[in-house]
């Protein structure tokens, strides 16, 4: 039914027959996290998310839809050079030693207030700084960001950056963000920063505990 329609328009059906969306925060070997800045030439100009995220999309070959998993895998591959799954062995690529789902959010996008449901995974990575950039200078649809940031897993380090870059993490940014360090630094974490930011209006993110696939 989709194949004969334009691009655009299957991407806009694929997203309404599979909503959730996929939402990676990286973790690799020095201890760093991965966030991307968005390139000027996309909707989301300047703004901060974490990298990659994608959406389940039909698969015409094999006539199913792709897990949340699955999407994100063929999204990291394609954004950073950097695979998290090998389709043919249906296993991790070497580099990825773990990735798990740390629950789910919804956030509001902007402007434009329409919400979307996100799956939030943490991988954790064998690879370097360099060679992520590496893996990035190489990768298909580099141009969606302007540049790759590396933060150290600290949570008082998370803690400050969100809340000075919180208007720029509009969508699901925020969102994972949050969810990633409840995860990572606990309940309190979590507690005491949104208490912080629910004194500015703009502050709209709503957090659904749990793995999603039990």
């Amino acid at each position: 039914m989709l194949y004969g329609l334009p691009e655009e328009e299957r991407k806009r059906i694929s997203r309404q027959l599979a909503p959730n969306s996929s939402v990676a925060v990286v973790e690799n070997s020095q201890g760093n996290i991965l966030l991307g800045v968005r390139g000027p030439g996309t909707h989301q100009e300047g703004r901060l998310m974490p990298f990659p995220a994608g959406h389940p999309e039909y698969n015409h070959a094999t006539g199913h839809l792709e897990t949340p998993f699955q999407a994100l895998s063929v999204e990291s591959d394609e954004e950073l050079g950097h695979p998290l799954y090998d389709e043919r062995s249906g296993g991790f690529k070497s580099d990825v030693s773990d990735a798990y789902a740390v629950g789910m959010v919804r956030c509001d996008n902007g402007d434009f207030k329409t919400w979307h449901i996100a799956t939030v995974f943490v991988i954790d990575s064998k690879r370097t700084d360099r060679e992520l950039e590496e893996g990035y200078a190489c990768s298909v649809d580099r141009y969606e960001h302007g540049k790759i940031l590396f933060l150290p897993i600290d949570s008082k380090v998370l803690a400050n950056f969100i809340i000075q870059r919180y208007p720029q993490l509009i969508d699901n940014g925020l969102g994972v963000l949050i969810v990633y360090g409840r995860s990572r630094f606990g309940h309190s974490w979590s507690e005491n920063l949104v208490h912080k930011l629910n004194t500015d209006t703009r502050y709209e993110t709503t957090i659904t505990e749990g793995n999603p696939f039990k």
